[in-house]
């Protein structure tokens, strides 16, 4: 009788290990899910992108979502979201037209405010059209550039803004188009140069029109972010 207790006992234990392990899988698996359905976004490969990366990364885990940003040149980012690769992008204008066109959704509110700026030695150089034909320096992907440059011909496409910034101060090209945040954080090499604001544009996220549900909630953690005074462009926590 005694043994016939114990091994009931016994099997009792057994099933309640096994229940817990069980258990314990299942919730491994959970987080691994959770972890695995990160939304992946894309910011330019620059200094600016970095700490907008790391502060919007904290904005949307606010929500209880989880978002992972890579720093990326803007033309593959640009091409990746178009296929559908990336579940959104950090930094591009209001009208992005070719995003408008494709039904992408535009978070009502700005990533970041900024100016445009025409960057040069030349003092007396106010806008693009005075170039003429000097080179001018700029990235791919980026609209507002190709708004602004729309009807200069000799442009000089470069990888990233610290090769244009240093591409200027050999004198290897004219000028350069460049946003005031990344032009604090870099232009520091370049002695004396000439800065013209040639425009006002602020940049916003911009999604995948799949997540139509999300995009409203991350808009409204941004602006209850902002709204503290804090700027996607401080220094990270």
């Amino acid at each position: 009788m005694e043994t016939l207790n114990l091994s009931a006992i016994a099997r009792v234990t057994v099933g309640v290990v096994v229940g817990a392990i069980s258990a314990l899988l299942s919730v491994s698996m959970v987080h691994d899910a959770v972890a695995n359905e990160c939304l992946t976004f894309a910011t330019p490969e620059n200094t600016v992108g970095k700490q907008v990366a790391q502060n919007f990364e904290t904005v949307v885990a606010s929500t209880g979502l989880c978002a992972k940003v890579l720093d990326l040149p803007p033309e593959q980012s640009e091409r990746m979201f178009r296929a559908g690769e990336l579940d959104g992008e950090l930094t591009r204008v209001m009208d992005y037209s070719d995003y408008e066109q494709r039904g992408m959704i535009r978070l009502a509110t700005p990533s970041i405010e900024g100016q445009a700026l025409l960057v040069s030695f030349d003092p007396t150089l106010k806008s693009v059209p005075e170039l003429d034909g000097r080179l001018l320096g700029m990235l791919r992907g980026i609209e507002w550039q190709r708004e602004m440059a729309r009807d200069h011909g000799n442009r000089v496409y470069l990888p990233n803004y610290s090769v244009m910034v240093e591409m200027l101060s050999l004198g290897r090209i004219d000028a350069m188009l460049i946003d005031n945040i990344t032009f604090k954080r870099l232009g520091g090499v370049l002695a004396s140069p000439s800065r013209v604001i040639i425009g006002y544009r602020n940049v916003y996220i911009w999604m995948q029109p799949r997540h139509s549900d999300i995009a409203p909630v991350i808009s409204d953690a941004l602006a209850k972010f902002q709204n503290t005074g804090k700027s996607l462009l401080d220094p990270a926590d």
